[in-house]
């Protein structure tokens, strides 16, 4: 070899120990930025899995809130269809009363909405037909201030009666007495049978 190839032959070595340890260092890189890559995605990929368990889990206490709110409302509707069912009741059993009852609880709504002075009183034609004998004389007699004429002139309610002071009308039907205390009347009825 002469000088020229030992050159040539060196310029070749140092050439091919710079290219190998510049692949070297590139081949350290690519290890260091792959292992970095993959610390990143599974970084990244934890983050993903603990943001997904978080929606699923406040996913699930949506549910299950919204299921306990369906159920409540629906115990809600069913206690009040239980309640409607127990008033229909009521009224139907005071409303079918037989004629000595149903007059003992007239009597009573009477002196509780009488007013002072003398007024007229008007039944359905179905209770004009079976008030008792001398009811008008035994219901003023209880009455403190003032007495009440029956009329025969039937009012077109389905029970209980209306009182007439003049021009004032007090309207005591059965209907008019459940719808004015119908809350008070829910309530009770809630108490005694849900408490």
């Amino acid at each position: 070899m002469n000088g020229l190839d030992k050159i040539k032959e060196k310029i070749l070595d140092e050439a091919k120990l710079k290219a190998d340890n510049i692949i070297s260092k590139a081949s350290d890189n690519a290890k260091k930025i792959i292992q970095q890559t993959e610390e990143q995605s599974k970084s990244d990929a934890q983050g993903i899995i603990e943001e997904g368990r978080k929606k699923a889990d406040a996913a699930i206490r949506f549910s299950e809130s919204s299921a306990h709110l369906e159920g409540r409302k629906k115990i809600l509707e069913t206690k009040g269809q239980i309640i409607d069912s127990v008033l229909k009741e009521a009224y139907r059993r005071m409303v079918s009363l037989d004629d000595n009852d149903y007059f003992i609880i007239i009597t009573r709504l009477v002196m509780q909405y009488a007013h002072n002075g003398d007024g007229e009183m008007y039944f359905s034609s179905k209770d004009l037909k079976r008030i008792p004998k001398d009811y008008e004389t035994k219901l003023n007699e209880q009455l403190k201030q003032g007495t009440l004429k029956i009329s025969s002139k039937p009012y077109n309610i389905d029970a209980g009666f209306i009182l007439v002071y003049g021009g004032i009308e007090e309207n005591c039907s059965f209907n008019a007495l459940f719808k004015a205390q119908n809350d008070i009347l829910r309530d009770k009825i809630s108490a005694i049978i849900f408490e």
